[in-house]
């Protein structure tokens, strides 16, 4: 399976994160405030255990879903992906300098957010010219950019 075990204090840190871990993880961030409506995704099951997460995220324009209609729990979460919700997150602040990562075209859905990541420290790159914006997000890295998120807070 792909999935990390809920034994002990594991945490799998060599998985990709996937969208309903996402969910979790900003959730719990933020303190698990619930959302006053469900989000209206016809992927995300009212009894989902990430359900109240999803809602949230939803509810707060942090996520918009993989489309129109569902949020794709199972699908796993890019560095871009990853970037835009620690963006909304954060209320979407604008005005950071461009990073000027090569592989980050300036009308890239996520460039916004990943001028803010370098430029609040969230992020430095995956090297020192390059984003990576097509790799996927390990759980070890999400728990280091959340770490380096609430330390700028």
């Amino acid at each position: 399976t792909d999935r990390c075990p809920t034994l002990g204090e594991l945490t799998c840190p060599e998985l990709a994160v996937t969208r309903d871990e996402m969910a979790w993880f900003l959730w719990r961030f933020q303190g698990t405030q619930l959302a006053t409506v469900a989000a209206e995704f016809d992927d995300v099951a009212v009894d989902a255990t990430y359900s109240p997460a999803v809602d949230w995220l939803a509810e707060t324009a942090v996520t918009l879903g993989c489309t129109a209609t569902s949020y794709c729990p199972a699908g796993t979460v890019t560095r871009a992906e990853m970037a835009a919700f620690l963006w909304r997150l954060e209320g979407s602040p604008v005005g950071s300098p461009a990073a000027g990562f090569s592989d980050v075209p300036t009308d890239h859905f996520a460039g916004p957010a990943i001028d803010w990541l370098l430029e609040s420290g969230t992020t430095a790159g995956c090297t020192r010219w390059s984003y990576c914006p097509q790799d996927l997000v390990t759980r070890a890295e999400m728990f280091t950019f959340l770490q380096r998120l609430e330390t700028t807070n």
